[in-house]
C-alpha cells in the first residue's frame, strides 16, 4: 500500500481486502499497525472511561461528546493520539475503522511543557497498552500529511484533529484532511487563537465551539 503519483491509495469503503492491504503494508515497512480484520465491535450504551484512566488533557464532557459522534460514524481518522485518551473513546463507539495518526513525538511547542514526557522517552507503548487491544484500531505513526496521502477524497466518515496547536500544522492538517472528509470535520481546544485563525484562514466560515470542540462543514 504505497501513495500513487496523485498521492492517496482508495479506502472507498473500508473493506476486508483494504484490511488485507494494510496488512500487506505492515509486513513490507512496518510503519502501520493494526489488530484486525473488523468484525462487528461491540459498542457500549455510555462510554465509561478505563480503570485507570488514561493520561491526557481532554475533559469529560469532550471524551463523552466524541463517543456520541463516534456512534453515528463508520470510520474515523483521529491526529494527535497521545497516550489514547481521546482514541478510546472513538473506538469504544464507531463500529468501523479507527485511523489513529501520530508520530509520538509530542508537538515541537510544547516540548518544554505538556508534551516533556515525549522528549525524555518513547510513550508509544504507553498508548499500545492503553487501546492496543481493540479490533477496530488502526495506527498510522507518522507525520498527519504523510498518511492523509494514503486516503481518497471522501473516504472517512469522521476526521478529529487535535494534534500540533501552532497556527501553520493547524492549517496543513485542515487542508490535507478536509478533502478526505465525508460528514464531520472537528477537533479540540477551539478557544486556541492560533486554532482559531487557522481554521479562518483556510476558509472555513461555518464554524462553532461545543465545549473545547470546534466543528466544520467538510
Amino acid at each position: 500500500m504505497t501513495p500513487d503519483d496523485g498521492g492517496s491509495v482508495a479506502f472507498e469503503p473500508f473493506s476486508r481486502e483494504d484490511a488485507e492491504r494494510v496488512w500487506q503494508h505492515i509486513r513490507q515497512t512496518g510503519d502501520v499497525l493494526t489488530m484486525g480484520q473488523y468484525p462487528e465491535v461491540e459498542v457500549k450504551v455510555d462510554y465509561k472511561q478505563p480503570t485507570p484512566e488514561i493520561q491526557g488533557w481532554m475533559g469529560k464532557d469532550s471524551l463523552a461528546w466524541l463517543y456520541e459522534r463516534a456512534q453515528q460514524m463508520e470510520s474515523i481518522v483521529e491526529i494527535g493520539s497521545w497516550k489514547g485518551r481521546s482514541t478510546h473513546a472513538l473506538l469504544s463507539g464507531c463500529r468501523g475503522p479507527v485511523f489513529a495518526v501520530d508520530h509520538f513525538k509530542g508537538s515541537p511547542d510544547e516540548l518544554n511543557g505538556a508534551h516533556g514526557e515525549a522528549a525524555r522517552r518513547d510513550i508509544f507503548p504507553d498508548f499500545w497498552q492503553n487501546v492496543g487491544g481493540f479490533r477496530n484500531l488502526v495506527l498510522f505513526r507518522m507525520e498527519s500529511t504523510e498518511a492523509a496521502k494514503y486516503f481518497a477524497p471522501k473516504s472517512v466518515d469522521m476526521v478529529f484533529i487535535d494534534g500540533c496547536h501552532m497556527k501553520q500544522a493547524v492549517m496543513a492538517d485542515i487542508n490535507a484532511w478536509a478533502p478526505k472528509c465525508r460528514k464531520l470535520l472537528c477537533g479540540h481546544d477551539a478557544g486556541y487563537k492560533t486554532v482559531q485563525e487557522a481554521i479562518r484562514d483556510c476558509g472555513f466560515t461555518n464554524t462553532r465551539e461545543n465545549g473545547g470542540m470546534w466543528i466544520v462543514t467538510p
